[in-house]
């Protein structure tokens, strides 16, 4: 039988601990500037699972016109701790 990579969390020794999870999604929300809806159901996945686990998220601008390296800002989206690397 294989064994689950997730605790189960209906065991007794479980049921307090919270996983640490790090979202790093293709598309996200822009930090500012843009509108519209583009990585919305990522957002708001992030924010459903910060209900029960740890959840940070890490957004990454990888255009190509970045020279130099990256910078990284981090927000609290709600209670998520987001970082735009751009």
């Amino acid at each position: 039988m294989i064994e689950p990579l997730v605790a189960n969390r209906s065991s007794p020794n479980s049921s307090s601990r919270r996983l640490r999870v790090l979202f790093v999604p293709q598309w996200y929300p822009p930090l500012r500037g843009q509108v519209g809806v583009q990585g919305t159901f990522c957002r708001e996945h992030a924010h459903a699972a910060a209900a029960v686990d740890d959840v940070s998220v890490l957004s990454i601008d990888c255009c190509l016109e970045h020279q130099g390296g990256l910078r990284c800002e981090k927000v609290d989206d709600r209670g998520v701790p987001t970082f735009y690397a751009r």
